[in-house]
């Protein structure tokens, strides 16, 4: 993502940030690409040009309804699946917080809702391959949350130790990649800094809405589409039952598996999103509250695994 096509792996650049660097040495210089098939490397670095693609993209206003009803999703299937620590404050500060990665800074760079009002006793370290899109996250996050830590590295071969984290928030991230392998790949790398009975919860692209597959479709022919649509380069994902057993193969035990976001996303983004420019508050809170109850309605509907914009797992590392 964003590097020349070389015959060597690109170095892992990092924000210069003291914080950072305690937790990113890669013990005795190991190669993450050792044993990998030729092609998938070269592929690795001919990828996406993250840095070009934040600059061109279509970005939603802060106060756009839709995002912070995605943030009340996140919020209850956090309560409900996330560990304890997760849920009440620790009254110290001390580096003994448990420690968090999230794989990709586009809420925070656009200063949508994040998880610093749900998880105030971790320590949080976002990342993002693309450094400017980290600098822009941080502008504003570190405001609201200054103990955040942030590393620049590729989730197909991070850059941190093994076993450092207590918990991994991967938000749609390995949805960009070109194939199977490389989301296989990624899995691997988030088990390997996890540590022992360290929990991941991730989502992907839910390949089953009709919606999903039709911006799929439309972005593999090059099809002239709204930026809002399709903000970013699109890549391959897995279906609900692909996922765990991707999941299970990379050492991981599945506890829960589901859909979320329900709310048809093209009319939620698009309306809050001229809520939001017209400066009608209370018309934004009242979709907001809106789309919550359209979420509670049909997530228990028959019709979920086609009407979820996501796939949700969590699972854990177990040994």
């Amino acid at each position: 993502m964003g590097y020349a096509a070389t015959t060597h792996a690109p170095p892992r650049r990092q924000v210069p940030c003291p914080a950072v660097r305690s937790l990113s040495a890669v013990p005795d210089g190991r190669d993450h690409d050792a044993g990998l098939p030729a092609q998938l490397r070269r592929r690795l670095d001919a990828d996406v040009d993250w840095t070009r693609e934040w600059r061109d993209a279509w970005k939603p206003h802060v106060d756009n309804a839709w995002f912070r009803h995605q943030d009340d999703v996140y919020t209850a299937w956090w309560r409900e699946r996330g560990p304890v620590w997760g849920r009440a404050p620790k009254v110290d500060s001390s580096d003994e917080s448990p420690q968090m990665l999230q794989t990709d800074a586009f809420n925070e760079a656009c200063r949508l809702p994040s998880l610093d009002r749900i998880l105030p006793s971790v320590r949080r370290t976002v990342m993002d391959i693309s450094f400017l899109i980290l600098r822009d996250a941080l502008q504003g996050t570190r405001v609201r949350e200054p103990r955040i830590r942030s590393c620049s590295t590729d989730v197909r071969r991070l850059a941190f130790r093994r076993e450092v984290f207590d918990i991994v928030f991967s938000p749609s991230t390995l949805d960009h990649f070109g194939n199977s392998a490389e989301i296989t790949l990624a899995l691997r790398e988030l088990r390997r800094v996890l540590r022992a009975d360290g929990r991941l919860l991730i989502t992907l692209d839910n390949p089953r809405n009709p919606l999903l597959w039709v911006r799929q479709r439309l972005y593999r022919r090059g099809s002239r589409v709204p930026r809002g649509l399709i903000p970013f380069a699109m890549g391959c994902t897995l279906s609900r039952a692909r996922l765990v057993e991707a999941l299970k193969g990379a050492g991981f035990e599945v506890l829960d598996s589901r859909y979320v976001l329900h709310t048809p996303r093209v009319v939620g983004l698009w309306l809050g999103e001229w809520a939001a420019r017209a400066g009608r508050a209370r018309l934004g809170a009242r979709l907001c509250s809106l789309f919550n109850v359209l979420e509670r309605l049909l997530r228990r509907l028959p019709t979920r695994a086609w009407t979820g914009h996501f796939v949700a797992v969590d699972c854990v590392r177990r040994g």
